[in-house]
């Protein structure tokens, strides 16, 4: 075996003597040359994987992160479509504001921020600082600000704080018709009425905008990826200036009964267009978060209810229909009682006999049970059904009630009388006034319909009718409500110059226990002209103190909307004479004069704001000087809108604010209604 030999050299350094083996230093340099060498190739090899695994095999993911980071996607809301009255006037429409958003990357001092923000925003500095630094790459500070908020949070010059402009709801009749229009949530998406009902109609398409930033967090390039497309505007068979009356009687009449709710509808009874629906209480749908739940609730179609007297109109329909009875037939009222299966029923007070007209006009129990109870029960189940009481009338609004109508297997020995005089039975305000309008238009029973101009994709306009009754017992009918209202329980629904035809109803309402407690719901339903309808109306006020009756309390309400908006809609008296203050003065006929002036002395001492929608600019500044008013103008051509809204009470010399814009043509208001 061969050996290794080892030389020893000695030699002398500083007088000492040293041996040093050969070969032992450069061995080492070579073992570690060899050592760095493998590290080297290894952390090489391991960079080689690595960028292999990035660039192949994670490529995708990895090039989603970078996007994540440097990238961002912005949505542009697009602008929500219109809602105008029947004659172009905007029930709500969209405006343009502000709204804040912070990149937390681009953040230097996020604690700092968060306690300069937070009493800004109205968000806890805790929250706020763990939002900020959540890692996220946007957070929105403040949505659909007031402009004056977001002037003082960009003025604190926070680094990563941005704006962005977005498009806010706004209702500039506050509270008018807030239930039927609904509301708009942060978000833009419709929550209520109208805007969730044709919610894809109205919201448009939402557009899309890129944004890149650099390693500092700063916005370096915008680039638009997909504009947005504005919504469709709507015209609603709703009139403002009716609205506004309905609304300010109801608010009236509540204020004095002190009662627990209250409804008005108003209906053209023969194309079905919903002119007015009131309900109070009600809420301002543009801070719609402070309001109570059930004020935001349309009761016109949510609520049903046991009507009571206003039944009797559809009982007498179905008898007169079916020669069961005569308009100047004598039925005995039985002295003001009469026991049905064991269970005695009262009149209001007592009567013995009377015609069945003044039966309807005295709104006798007694008589219109002997008259229903010669109906069989099919056949009074079939009176109900036909005008539409138990369906829903598909008027295009969310939760309607289809009402509570039982099927006569389900009746009990008394149900046939109860539901004669609207017990036993359920129906909102929607329905019965629909009801009504068969009777207003010669048997047709009208569709009723909120949406006279939708666009693409939305039904609109009128639909045809139904006859559910003969003319002759339309016509039969009209003569005895016409005499409810002369010289029955209807007196206090007269419009001096106009024929009114109606009903009261009082009905007691049940209790959860069972029976009927001491609370009332009062109502009136009738329409007028009566013998050339424009109008049909119903009324209802829930729970009434004091006067409770339906001729007292309901049939007032019903004569103080139609009086002003009789004359809005420049309908002609009936017999030749308009009555100014209690004063009958001659006019021409209807067929002669079809747009009858007011005459100066019915101007009340304060100045009423006057209806310019529709005038050019100098014809309405002549109109509101008349009335003692200034105006407010904004743009150019023929004024869309004003606010006040006609027929408010105002300070003399007071303005008007009045909108114009350019357009071909603005529909009259007699037009527009037909």
């Amino acid at each position: 075996m061969r050996k290794r030999v080892t030389v020893k050299r000695t030699y002398q350094v500083s007088g000492r003597f040293h041996t040093a083996r050969r070969g032992g230093p450069r061995t080492l340099d070579r073992t570690r040359v060899a050592w760095v060498a493998a590290l080297f190739g290894m952390w090489a090899l391991l960079v080689v994987v690595r960028l292999v695994d990035l660039q192949v095999l994670d490529h995708a993911d990895a090039l989603k992160t970078a996007r994540r980071q440097q990238e961002h996607t912005v949505r542009i809301e697009a602008r929500r479509g219109r809602i105008l009255d029947r004659v172009g006037r905007p029930l709500a429409e969209s405006i343009e504001v502000p709204s804040l958003y912070a990149h937390p990357a681009a953040m230097t001092d996020p604690a700092r921020a968060a306690r300069q923000l937070s009493p800004l925003v109205g968000t806890s500095v805790r929250r706020l600082e763990r939002r900020l630094t959540s890692g996220r790459n946007f957070v929105w500070l403040g949505r659909r600000l007031a402009p004056a908020l977001a002037h003082e949070i960009l003025a604190l010059n926070l680094a990563g704080v941005e704006k962005i402009t977005e498009n806010r709801r706004y209702y500039p009749g506050g509270r008018l018709a807030a239930q039927v229009l609904g509301f708009v949530g942060v978000d833009g998406e419709g929550l209520g009425g109208i805007e969730y009902r044709y919610d894809d109609a109205i919201k448009g398409r939402p557009g899309t905008m890129l944004s890149v930033r650099d390693g500092h967090g700063k916005d370096v390039l915008l680039r638009l990826e997909r504009p947005s497309s504005s919504g469709q505007d709507l015209r609603l068979t709703l009139d403002q200036v009716i609205q506004y009356h309905a609304e300010v009687e109801l608010g009236r009449a509540m204020k004095d009964t002190r009662s627990k709710w209250g409804v008005v509808v108003v209906m053209n009874p023969n194309t079905g267009a919903v002119l007015a629906m009131a309900t109070r209480p009600s809420f301002n749908p543009n801070a719609y978060q402070k309001a109570r739940t059930d004020h935001r609730r349309n009761r016109t179609v949510t609520d049903p209810f046991e009507p009571g007297s206003t039944m009797k109109v559809f009982v007498a329909a179905e008898a007169l229909e079916r020669g069961l009875v005569r308009p100047n037939e004598i039925i005995d009222c039985l002295h003001g009682s009469i026991i049905v299966s064991g269970k005695r029923i009262r009149d209001h007070k007592i009567f013995d006999l009377l015609t069945f007209t003044d039966v309807i006009a005295r709104s006798s129990n007694v008589g219109i049970i002997v008259t229903g109870l010669r109906l069989a029960p099919e056949a009074l189940h079939h009176a109900f059904t036909k005008v539409g009481f138990g369906s829903r009338t598909d008027v295009g609004l969310p939760g309607e009630s289809a009402g509570i109508l039982h099927p006569p297997r389900r009746w009990s020995g008394v149900s046939q009388a109860s539901m004669s005089i609207g017990q036993e039975v359920s129906v909102t305000a929607l329905q019965l006034v629909r009801a009504m309008s068969a009777v207003a238009n010669n048997g047709i029973l009208p569709q009723p319909y909120l949406i006279e101009e939708g666009g693409r994709g939305v039904r609109s306009g009128p639909r045809p009718g139904q006859r559910v009754m003969e003319q002759d017992t339309a016509r039969a009918l009209n003569r005895m409500l016409e005499w409810a209202v002369q010289d029955g329980t209807g007196k206090l629904a007269s419009v001096p110059g106009y024929q009114v035809a109606g009903k009261t109803g009082t009905a007691q309402k049940p209790v959860s226990t069972g029976g009927y407690g001491k609370e009332h719901l009062a109502s009136f339903l009738g329409y007028v002209p009566s013998r050339r309808p424009e109008l049909a109306m119903i009324v209802v006020l829930d729970s009434p103190q004091g006067k409770y009756h339906g001729g007292e309390v309901a049939a007032p309400v019903f004569a103080r909307i139609a009086t002003p908006v009789l004359r809005y809609l420049e309908i002609p008296p009936d017999h030749g004479t308009l009555v100014v203050k209690g004063v009958p003065r001659p006019v021409q006929t209807a067929a002669a004069q079809p747009s009858p002036a007011t005459p100066a002395d019915a101007v009340p001492a304060e100045p009423m704001v006057p209806d310019v929608t529709g005038s050019s600019l100098r014809a309405a500044l002549a109109t509101l000087a008349r009335a003692g008013l200034t105006a407010q103008v904004q743009g150019t051509g023929v004024v869309v809108s004003q606010y006040p809204v006609p027929g408010t009470l105002m300070g003399s010399g007071d303005a008007v604010a009045i909108r114009l814009t350019r357009q071909e043509h603005v529909p009259t208001r007699r037009a527009a209604l037909r």
